[in-house]
């Protein structure tokens, strides 16, 4: 948002043009320098929610996910494209709609089947996607995260020995941060 303060109102058509460049990152940044740019919360919001019709798909759920950064209380409204961000969103905005997903909390219960693909393509970036089932917390999210949650618990009952002995060795945290998978 520093450059989008820099910004002027006359800035703004360039921006909408920038929606059209088929790179999703450079219409996840547009978006952002858009939100950032028009400095009245309501003026965003309006750009945004239009911005949710657009036939792109990439611009219909970076404005999703915007909208949420300015308005959480939309969450309801825009679930349908963070879901959609979820599925079968660019990289991008599949994090910030996990995010915005556990924002909203069991009201997105409507999510955990997709956020649950999702943690099964992205192994690496489980955490996150353990985090927001646990925020979503249906039964069949705390399901999908009970597997993860023993695995956890059985590190943490290794922690104790092996953490007597990295203490007193150089680079111990280390050590022990490398065999937790932190």
């Amino acid at each position: 948002y520093n450059d989008a303060q820099k910004l002027e109102k006359s800035d703004i058509p360039a921006l909408f043009k920038e929606l059209e460049n088929e790179n999703p990152t450079i219409c996840a940044i547009t978006i952002d320098l858009l939100a950032g740019a028009i400095k009245d919360k309501e003026e965003t919001t309006i750009v945004l929610k239009n911005l949710l019709k657009s036939e792109r798909k990439v611009v219909r759920q970076g404005a999703a996910i915007g909208l949420m950064d300015i308005d959480p209380s939309l969450g309801k409204e825009l679930m349908p494209r963070l879901i959609e961000a979820v599925k079968e969103g660019a990289p991008e905005y599949e994090t910030g709609a996990i995010i915005a997903l556990g924002d909203i909390g069991p009201e997105a219960k409507d999510a955990v089947t997709a956020i649950i693909e999702a943690m099964k393509r992205h192994p690496d970036s489980a955490a996150l996607y353990r985090t927001t089932l646990r925020f979503i917390g249906t039964p069949e999210a705390l399901e999908a995260i009970k597997p993860y949650e023993q695995e956890k618990a059985r590190r943490k009952k290794l922690v104790k020995p092996i953490s007597m002995f990295a203490d007193s060795t150089i680079g111990g945290s280390l050590i022990t941060a490398a065999f937790l998978g932190l």
